[in-house]
């Protein structure tokens, strides 16, 4: 892989509760990793419900 990538940021976002944007942030996250060997870092703007750390852990 090229090291002079430029970082990428990808964001996902919905006024409504409950439309799978932790999910599917978590799936494109792997896909980018596992598939495509890219460096991913998430952040999980929606602290209280703690939804990515909950699939991080299952993942593991």
């Amino acid at each position: 892989m090229n090291a002079n990538h430029k970082t990428i940021f990808i964001a996902f976002s919905s006024q409504k509760g409950g439309v799978g944007k932790s999910t599917f942030t978590t799936l494109i996250a792997s896909t980018m990793h596992y598939r495509l060997g890219y460096n991913v870092a998430v952040f999980d703007a929606d602290f209280p419900q703690h939804s990515l750390m909950k699939m991080k852990s299952r993942d593991l």
